[in-house]
This record gives structure tokens, sequence and C-alpha cells, in this order.
């Protein structure tokens, strides 16, 4: 799921079609049912951003094409990000609140962590 989310972001507002979907998440010697596996990510996706397919506010499936990610996506500036807390210290916090209930929560930091990791590794110097 982590890898089908930085795709959408990184594209954020266009469609990412199933076959760039595949080819770029899915290496070409990779033997995995692609179609259960896309919907199990997508499906994860949501679950974690309490999505609703139906009226998504986050991804949104286009029928037969692919998926493209509808909310507004801002890259934060790199000083704000040094300040952030560290994903440790982000689970310290979640489990001091109580466990099941913040799973979500829990994994919703963990993908924002990774994906502006992602996204500052990438900027140019």
């Amino acid at each position: 799921p982590f890898h089908v989310l930085v795709l959408l972001l990184e594209r954020a507002g266009e469609l990412v079609t199933r076959e760039e979907l595949r080819d770029r998440v899915w290496p070409e010697n990779t033997f995995v049912e692609f179609d259960y596996a896309l919907n199990t990510a997508i499906r994860k996706i949501r679950a974690v951003l309490s999505d609703d397919a139906s009226a998504p506010r986050y991804v949104e499936a286009i029928p037969r094409r692919g998926y493209r990610f509808i909310a507004s996506v801002r890259v934060s500036p790199k000083s704000s990000c040094r300040n952030a807390m560290s994903v440790t210290e982000q689970v310290a916090a979640v489990d001091a609140f109580g466990g099941r209930q913040r799973k979500p929560l829990l994994i919703g930091m963990i993908i924002t962590a990774f994906v502006l990791g992602y996204l500052m590794r990438r900027s140019p110097v």
C-alpha cells in the first residue's frame, strides 16, 4: 500500500493508470494476482484515511482506468520537517492514548513520516 500511496501522492490530481501502478509497484518478474493486490492496497489506504469509495475524499477510482488522489497535497519546507516528531515518538504518543482505537492514527502517522522522508529525499538541493 505504501508504494501505491506514494505514486498517487507524486501525481496528486492526475489519473494514475492501473498499468502504470502495475509497472511501478510490481516489477516485471513479480508473480502476483495484480487486480487482487491493487484492490487490497487501495482498500487498505482508504481504511487508514477513513475514506469511502462511494463518496471519496482522498482516493478516487476511475473505473477500468486507474486512480486519482483528489485531496490537496502540500509539501512542507524542510525546516518544518526537521521539527516533526520521529516515528518512534509518534508511536509512543499513540500508545500512551490506548491501543486498538488508535491503530489507524498510528498507521497514518507512520505513512505520513515515510512519505515526507521520501519527498524530502527527492527534492532538489
